[in-house]
């Protein structure tokens, strides 16, 4: 039975409210809450619905660039910056291409609340594929890349993924890790006999109709993160669409200056972290801001992405050796 959009049983695969009570878990240390008070209950609403209104508003006022890889596709137009190859689009053009990436992986057996599985480092595909995976009501599985095979089957075995995105730099790993188990694997990248990303675009039609968003944003699930193992093997960690939309919430409470249409921000933390994937990437988008998407991170490389496409603002962490670390796979 696969998972559903309530929390996955199993030991290791924990809510976000379970690790959360884990980290403040002490019977002799008084924990006090301050700040602002808010209205949560308007985080009780569907992601997707969330985040395509607010994308919406944002229009063709932004300018923005796409990325072209390996391969051409030319119908697609990315609100994202490439360091290397650049076109300026404009933000309603990720909507349309969202949807229509949701209905090619819907016709691959992916459904509402099961996992699409990503095994890559950065790139404006896989920013898509999340959003896509959002705007299906799925949800996304983002182990660490250079995880080993043996690893990277766990996770698949305990998320129960039946379709994988990967690179070329990851195939060989990602194959070992999928034999014997009922995996498709979509790849990003020049064609090798799998499934490739321009695939989908000529696998979507409009004759598959998205499902409407799921009932309870409480329980349903949005990304299915990885621990680092620290204390034994690696615990799977529900985020939960209500997550996302509290955290966008909440960043825009605190200060409602933080990320506008007129910033331009860069994503160097790992879209396999919930940094990257939640705090940069889906706040951003939720913002109307330019994201400039760097691969790997390297300190010299990051500076002169930094100066080249005047990033005006960061999410990053206090020390920037922590930040080294989520953003080097």
């Amino acid at each position: 039975m696969g998972p559903s959009t309530d929390a996955l049983a199993h030991p290791f695969i924990m809510t976000s409210t379970e690790c959360l009570q884990v980290n403040m878990a002490s019977e002799d240390q008084e924990i006090i809450f301050s700040g602002r008070q808010t209205d949560s209950r308007r985080y009780d609403q569907p992601l997707w619905p969330f985040l395509r209104s607010r994308m919406e508003t944002f229009g063709s006022r932004v300018a923005l660039f796409m990325t072209r890889m390996s391969v051409e596709v030319p119908i697609i137009n990315y609100p994202q910056v490439d360091p290397y190859t650049e076109q300026q689009i404009s933000y309603k053009d990720l909507i349309p291409l969202a949807e229509k990436l949701a209905r090619a992986l819907m016709k691959l057996g992916l459904t509402q609340g099961k996992p699409l599985c990503i095994v890559s480092r950065n790139s404006v595909e896989f920013a898509l594929l999340i959003v896509a995976t959002h705007s299906l009501g799925a949800f996304v599985h983002t182990p660490n890349p250079l995880s080993v095979p043996g690893e990277l089957r766990r996770q698949l075995g305990l998320s129960e993924a039946r379709l994988v995105v990967t690179t070329p730099e990851f195939i060989g790993n990602v194959e070992e890790a999928a034999k014997g188990l009922n995996v498709d694997v979509i790849l990003v990248g020049p064609r090798d006999g799998h499934l490739n990303f321009e695939d989908l675009v000529t696998l979507a039609s409009d004759d598959v109709i998205l499902p409407p968003p799921p009932v309870d944003p409480k329980t349903a699930i949005a990304s299915l993160l990885f621990s680092s193992g620290t204390t034994g093997l690696p615990k799977g960690v529900e985020i939960t669409q209500r997550n996302i939309v509290a955290w966008i919430h909440q960043f825009q409470d605190y200060d409602g200056s933080v990320l506008t249409v007129d910033d331009t921000t860069l994503l160097f933390l790992q879209l396999f972290h919930a940094f990257g994937q939640v705090l940069i990437l889906s706040a951003s988008l939720a913002s109307g801001c330019r994201v400039v998407i760097q691969t790997k991170f390297e300190i010299d490389e990051f500076l002169s992405l930094v100066s080249k496409y005047k990033v005006s603002k960061q999410r990053t962490t206090s020390d920037p050796r922590v930040s080294a670390t989520y953003a080097t796979p």
